[in-house]
């Protein structure tokens, strides 16, 4: 029921939302071509390329939601490593991290026990918290990612150093579409499809994800994950 409420909010907003990246995209080519000079292609380029993956996150949640509907899609499980599935979400992101000048800094403490899950679909949810945490960090920034064992779950921290959230925001995260305060009305109709994809596979795996922040100094993500007792 939660995936198909999902799909329900993004299908009835798609229209609107997805349209703003690519206004974005033609805004910031004009200003390209009307201004030649060096520095002003630049700084135009980091608003460009956040917009070109805010569409293809836009596009990918679409086709993933609906078509686990479509096709009634189950989870194929078998051991899988975190560091690993953690390592092939970050490649995927690393253009956006490249244009926000960020690193996205990965530490394994430890020997980690594998998990039992569908490691594509893992990804998938690792892209989304990772792309949060890219989205709203400082510019010439970092991400810190933590794995590590605690008792018999395996964990995973994403920590980030940006804006940070609300105390009073912090359960609306979780639901497909927010408005935040103090942002334009073009940015108000920010989906957090992504955020609830991630814990709607994350549950889906016997999981959970946890977020602490500090309204102005940033977040941290935590998911754990029941390790299985040995490798097989």
């Amino acid at each position: 029921m939660e995936l198909i409420a999902l799909h329900r909010q993004f299908t009835a907003l798609v229209s609107p939302t997805i349209r703003k990246p690519f206004n974005d995209l033609e805004l910031q080519l004009v200003k390209l071509h009307s201004q030649p000079e060096a520095a002003a292609v630049t700084s135009a380029l980091v608003p460009l390329q956040e917009s070109a993956g805010e569409a293809r996150a836009l596009v990918d949640n679409l086709i993933t939601v609906a078509g686990r509907l479509e096709k009634q899609t189950t989870f194929t499980l078998a051991p899988v490593h975190l560091d690993s599935v953690v390592r092939t979400a970050m490649k995927s992101l690393l253009p956006m991290a490249e244009a926000r000048h960020n690193k996205m800094e990965l530490e394994v403490r430890g020997k980690l026990l594998p998990v039992l899950g569908d490691e594509q679909r893992l990804v998938e949810g690792f892209q989304q918290l990772l792309h949060n945490a890219l989205k709203y960090n400082k510019l010439n920034h970092y991400v810190q990612i933590i794995c590590e064992m605690r008792h018999h779950e395996a964990r995973v921290q994403i920590i980030d150093f940006g804006v940070g959230i609300p105390p009073n925001r912090l359960d609306e995260i979780w639901e497909g579409l927010t408005k935040l305060e103090g942002e334009t009305a073009a940015k108000r109709r920010r989906t957090r499809l992504g955020l609830a994809l991630a814990r709607f596979i994350i549950q889906s795996h016997g999981g959970r994800i946890e977020v602490r922040s500090s309204h102005g100094s940033g977040s941290t993500f935590t998911v754990s994950l029941p390790a299985l007792v040995e490798e097989v």
